[in-house]
């Protein structure tokens, strides 16, 4: 099974990431910066060559849109937030 984590370098997302893999599951990493997702897997002991990196972020539509393409399920654990104070 391919799975998308979102938020794939934070606490949450890296530690799904890492039972996911240990599972067996190919994993792609939607990610605003794609240089953090070796960082923050390799503690866990999740090899850099068994997630694939999709370079976006949650809120862009068409980032989201090319990071689902052929996933079989997607586990959201990025965290939104906005600093507008409406």
């Amino acid at each position: 099974m391919l799975v998308l984590v979102t938020g794939g370098t934070g606490f949450v997302g890296a530690h799904t990431v890492a039972a996911l893999a240990a599972a067996g599951h190919r994993v792609r990493v939607l990610a605003r910066d794609p240089d953090r997702v070796a960082p923050a897997l390799s503690p866990l002991s999740v090899p850099s060559d068994a997630v694939q990196v999709a370079d976006g972020d949650v809120v862009d539509e068409t980032a989201v849109d090319r990071a689902v393409r052929g996933v079989d399920a997607l586990v959201h654990a990025a965290s939104v937030y906005s600093f507008d104070s409406r």
